[in-house]
C-alpha cells in the first residue's frame, strides 16, 4: 500500500550533525511549511527544531510525530537556509546550531510569544532626525566609484567591490547613494563595533527615515526581536548592525556593505567561529547581490584579491576637502629613561593645550599596569583559570574604588597582594602602562586640563558602550570645549571624528607587535593608520607621535611614510615566503580538556592519528601547547593545518576531526577554527 504520509525534515539546535525525519500529523499537514520552528521528541526530551524540508518518504522506520508548530509563517527564508547550510559545512558546525546562531534569542525559545511592539531604543533616532532625501554632490573619485557600483546593480548578478578610501574621503556617502539606487530592495550595512552603529544610524536615518532598522547585541532582547520582526515583515529595507546583522531576514538582498572590512571583530571567536565578512560575501553569491568592502587599510587578503581581479577595485585617495594627512614622527621610547610620556609628546601636548586645541592619546591596554611583580623573587600573580598574568586595576569603575587584579579573559578578580605570597617580600612593582596609569600621569602633568578616559572599564555595560560615540563623545565634551585630552584604548581610533583634535599620540605602539601571530604587523599598521586619520580633520593640520621600542619595524616605517602600498608589498612578500594567507589557507584545531594530565596522556595517540593521516598536500604544525595554554579552566593544545587548496585542506580537516571523534577521548573537546584571525 502506498505511503500517503508526509514527513518533516528537521535539524535541532544542539551539536548533532544529523537531519531527522518526523511524521507530520494530519491536523498540521496544511499548516507546516519549510522554514518554520517545531517542537519534536528527541530521546526523552522535547527539543526546538527547524524544518529544512518536507518529504514523501522517511529515511528511517521508527518515526515519531511533530508535537507542535510554533510559527504561523516561515521565519527562515530559503536564502538563509542555504546560507546556514553552507556555514555548517564550511565551519564544521551542525546545521541546527548554525540556524540557532542566525536567529534572535527569542526565536530560539519554544515558549516565546509575540507581544505588541513598544518603542525601542532604535526608534528614538526617528524622533530626533527627520528624513532628508537629497543627495550630496560627489567629487570625481566618489562619482567614478558610484558609477561602477551602479553598473553592477543594474546588470544584476554577484559582484564584490573593494572600496579603498582614506578617512574623510566620503565612503559613507558612496554607500548611501548606492543604497538610494536600490528602491525598496534589501540592503545590509555591517560595522565592526557596537559603538560605531550610532554614527551610521543617525546619518542613514536622516537620509532614509523609517526604512532603517538596527540590529546588534547592545539592544535588549526584546528590541532585537522587534527589529528582526520589522525586517521580516518588510517594514525596513535597510539594516545596520554588527556581525549578526548579516543574517537579516530579507527574502532578497541586493547590496551588502562591510565597513572597515579588515577589522578582526567580524570574526566570532567562540561557538560558531564564522567571519561575518566572508559570510556576507557568500550570501551575496547565493542571492546574486553586490558586496562592497570598505576600508582605508584593507586586509592583505582583500587587497590581494583585488590585485588578482577577483574583486573590483575602487579608490578614494583624497579627503573630501583635500586636507593633508598628518605629519608622523617615530620616537624611540627606550632612550627616554623609562618615561611613560616622551619629551617630544609632552611638548606637543603642552603646545596644543596652550592653543586651545585637543589631544588624542592611545594606550591599547586597560587597567593601571599589565601585571605586578615582586622585585625580590620575581613572583607575578596569574589567573587560576587562564595561563596569563592578572592586570592591576587601581580604580575599577565609578562604583568601586578598591584596587583589584583582573583577568581580561574570564573576568576572575582578586585583591592585589601587599606582601609577596612566595617570599614574603614587600617590594611590589607595577610593570607596564595601562589607560589608568596613563590617565594618572597626564593628570599630574596637566592638572588644569580636562581629561576623558574611554575604555571598557569606563563603559562597562553593553548599552553604555553602544552609546559611547553618541553620548560620551558629544555630551561629555569631545565636540565642545570642555574636554582637552581624550585618552583610551583602540575604540578611540575607530569611526569617530574629532575635528578639534590636532595631536594624537600612541603611548606604546609595540603591544601588538609582540603577539605570536603572523598578522601582528598588519594590525599595528592598521591601528596606527586609524589613529592618524583622526587628527587634523578640521581647519588646523594635525600631527601623530608614535612612541616605540621598534622604530625600524617595517610596519611603523610605512606608517610614517603614509604608504599602504609599500607596506602591502613588504607584507605580501613575507606571507609568500612563510606560506601564510592569501597563498595558503589555514585551519586551526584546538584540543582542550579540564584535566591537564588526561590531555597530555592522549597527545601521543593524537600525534599517531595525525601521522597516519599525513598527506603531502597539507603542512601540519603541532600538536603543541597553545600560546595561552590554559583558558577559562581548559588546558589547550593546538595544531595548525596549512594548504594551498582549500578543498584539500577542508577534506583533510574533516577526516581528521571524524577520526578523533570516533576514538571518543573522554573529557576532550575539539574546536575547529577555519580561517583563524588569532593564533593564541
Amino acid at each position: 500500500m502506498m505511503d500517503r504520509n508526509r514527513y518533516a525534515r528537521v535539524v535541532v539546535g544542539i551539536p548533532v550533525d544529523n537531519i531527522f525525519d518526523y511524521l507530520i500529523p494530519e491536523p498540521l499537514l496544511e499548516r507546516l511549511k519549510v522554514g518554520m520552528r517545531v517542537l519534536v521528541p528527541f530521546g526523552k526530551r522535547r527539543l526546538l527544531g527547524y524544518v529544512i524540508g518536507i518529504a514523501d518518504k522517511a529515511e528511517v522506520t521508527d518515526i515519531k510525530e511533530v508535537r507542535e508548530v510554533l510559527d504561523d509563517e516561515p521565519i527562515l527564508p530559503e536564502n538563509l537556509l542555504k546560507l546556514t547550510r553552507w556555514m555548517a559545512n564550511y565551519y564544521f558546525y551542525s546545521w541546527g546550531m548554525a540556524i540557532k546562531t542566525s536567529l534572535p534569542s527569542r526565536l530560539n525559545s519554544p515558549v516565546h510569544k509575540a507581544r505588541k511592539r513598544k518603542v525601542s531604543e532604535t526608534d528614538k533616532y526617528e524622533r530626533l532626525h527627520l528624513p532628508e532625501r537629497s543627495d550630496i554632490a560627489l567629487n570625481k573619485f566618489q562619482f567614478d566609484a558610484l558609477k561602477r557600483i551602479k553598473e553592477g546593480l543594474k546588470n544584476g548578478g554577484f559582484n564584490t567591490f573593494l572600496l579603498h578610501g582614506i578617512a574623510g574621503s566620503g565612503k559613507t556617502e558612496v554607500y548611501m547613494q548606492a543604497i538610494a539606487n536600490l528602491g525598496e530592495k534589501g540592503a545590509i550595512v555591517l560595522v565592526p563595533e557596537i559603538s560605531l552603529t550610532s554614527r551610521f544610524v543617525m546619518r542613514f536615518r536622516k537620509r532614509f527615515g523609517r526604512r532603517v532598522a538596527v540590529f546588534h547585541s547592545g539592544l535588549s532582547e526584546k528590541e532585537r526581536f522587534d527589529e528582526w520582526r520589522r525586517i521580516h515583515k518588510g517594514e525596513s529595507e535597510i539594516v545596520i548592525g554588527v556581525r549578526s546583522a548579516v543574517f537579516a531576514p530579507f527574502r532578497k538582498v541586493s547590496l551588502i556593505i562591510i565597513d572597515e572590512e579588515q577589522d578582526p571583530s567580524y570574526k566570532q571567536e567562540e561557538g560558531l567561529r564564522f567571519n561575518a565578512r566572508d559570510v556576507a560575501i557568500m550570501r551575496g553569491k547565493i542571492e546574486g547581490a553586490n558586496v562592497i568592502l570598505g576600508s582605508s587599510t584593507p586586509s592583505v587578503e582583500s587587497f590581494y584579491n583585488a590585485r588578482k581581479g577577483r574583486y573590483h577595485y575602487l579608490s578614494l585617495p583624497e579627503r573630501i576637502d583635500r586636507r593633508p594627512f598628518p605629519a608622523i614622527s617615530l620616537i624611540d621610547i627606550s632612550k627616554e629613561k623609562k618615561k611613560i610620556i616622551s619629551d617630544r609628546l609632552r611638548e606637543g601636548i603642552s603646545d596644543r593645550l596652550e592653543r586651545g586645541e585637543k589631544v588624542l592619546l592611545l594606550i591599547n591596554r586597560r587597567g593601571y599596569s599589565p601585571f605586578i611583580l615582586c622585585r625580590e623573587c620575581g613572583y607575578s600573580p596569574g589567573c587560576p583559570d587562564c595561563s596569563i598574568t592578572l592586570t592591576y586595576h587601581k580604580v575599577t569603575n565609578k562604583e568601586s574604588v578598591n584596587p583589584v587584579l583582573k583577568c581580561h579573559y574570564c573576568n576572575y578578580k582578586t585583591a592585589p597582594p601587599t606582601i609577596c605570597p612566595d617570599c614574603g617580600g614587600i617590594n611590589i612593582g607595577y610593570i607596564g602602562v595601562g589607560t589608568e596609569r596613563a590617565e594618572e600621569e597626564i593628570t599630574k602633568s596637566y592638572p588644569e586640563a580636562s581629561i576623558l578616559r574611554i575604555d571598557r572599564d569606563t563603559t562597562r555595560r553593553k548599552t553604555t558602550f553602544y552609546r559611547v560615540s553618541r553620548e560620551t563623545f558629544q555630551e561629555e565634551g569631545i565636540t565642545n570645549q570642555d574636554t582637552d585630552i581624550i585618552l583610551g584604548t583602540q575604540i578611540i581610533a575607530k569611526g569617530n571624528d574629532f575635528p578639534s583634535v590636532t595631536l594624537a599620540g600612541a603611548v606604546w605602539a609595540d603591544g601588538g607587535l609582540h603577539i605570536p601571530d603572523f598578522r601582528s604587523g598588519e594590525r599595528t599598521f592598521q591601528l596606527m593608520t586609524q589613529l592618524a586619520e583622526k587628527v587634523g580633520t578640521g581647519e588646523i593640520p594635525g600631527e601623530l607621535i608614535i612612541q616605540t621600542h621598534n622604530p625600524d619595524h617595517y610596519s611603523l616605517r610605512y606608517i610614517k611614510a603614509n604608504d599602504y602600498y609599500g607596506f602591502y608589498k613588504e607584507e605580501i612578500r613575507l606571507r609568500k615566503e612563510l606560506r601564510y594567507p592569501p597563498f595558503y589557507r589555514i585551519i586551526r584545531i584546538i584540543i582542550k580538556c579540564d584535566n591537564e594530565e588526561g590531555l597530555v596522556k592522549k597527545i601521543p595517540e593524537l600525534k599517531g592519528i595525525i601521522k597516519a593521516s599525513d598527506t603531502k598536500d597539507i603542512e601540519i604544525l603541532g600538536p603543541a601547547p597553545a600560546h595561552i595554554y590554559k583558558l577559562k579552566g581548559m588546558y589547550r593544545w593546538h595544531l595548525i593545518l596549512k594548504g594551498k587548496s582549500h578543498v584539500s585542506l577542508h577534506n583533510y580537516a574533516s577526516r581528521l576531526n571524524e577520526t578523533i571523534k570516533e576514538r571518543k577521548f573522554p573529557g576532550i573537546r575539539i574546536d575547529i577554527d577555519v580561517d583563524p584571525i588569532r593564533m593564541v
